[in-house]
């Protein structure tokens, strides 16, 4: 059911050409990276939502990640964009944010214990999951226990930790369906 011939998914195409598109160009930083999707319906629309956060190499290797900086919601049905949030702006977060300029973590995070190809295989496959989502959304229906069980064990090992609570205010439905809290 989930692609895995290597093509680009269509969540994936429409990633990458955000930060190509003239909005993209014009206020998203360069050095902005790509969040996870968050499907979100309204109505009989369906949309993604991308967050933005921003990621700096680190001379010791891999790089620190900081608080999301922005988002995009664009239409999944022709991946117009019809929402622009600033972070700078107005805040949805519910709990205390660092300092401006503090890194809130790393990538790789160290709970992906993967190889590089390893971790791109399941960022692929999730990104062809993510296609399979969006359209049953869009067609109204189910999600087989089983494909859930899948895609959540996918999101759980590549969202990383320190951006965890950020997605979860974006989307707390989508992110407690698919990542359950940990209970302790």
């Amino acid at each position: 059911m989930t692609a895995t011939d290597g093509r680009v998914s269509r969540t994936e195409a429409m990633m990458q050409q955000i930060k190509r598109s003239p909005l993209g160009q014009q206020v998203i930083p360069l050095e902005a990276a790509i969040g996870w999707p968050v499907p979100l319906r309204k109505g009989d629309q369906v949309y993604v939502r991308v967050p933005f956060f921003t990621k700096r190499d680190n001379p010791a290797g891999g790089a620190e990640i900081y608080p999301p900086s922005a988002l995009v919601t664009l239409r999944w049905a022709t991946a117009i964009p019809v929402e622009y949030v600033s972070f700078s702006f107005s805040t949805p977060w519910t709990f205390d944010q660092p300092e401006p300029g503090t890194p809130i973590g790393r990538f790789p995070h160290p709970a992906v214990e993967v190889t590089a190809r390893e971790y791109l295989a399941m960022r692929h496959e999730l990104l062809s999951m993510y296609d399979e989502l969006l359209d049953t959304l869009v067609e109204r229906g189910p999600i087989s226990g089983e494909w859930a069980s899948r895609f959540g064990d996918l999101l759980g090992k590549v969202v990383e930790p320190s951006l965890e609570p950020y997605y979860r205010d974006l989307a707390p439905r989508f992110f407690d369906r698919f990542i359950p809290r940990k209970t302790s």
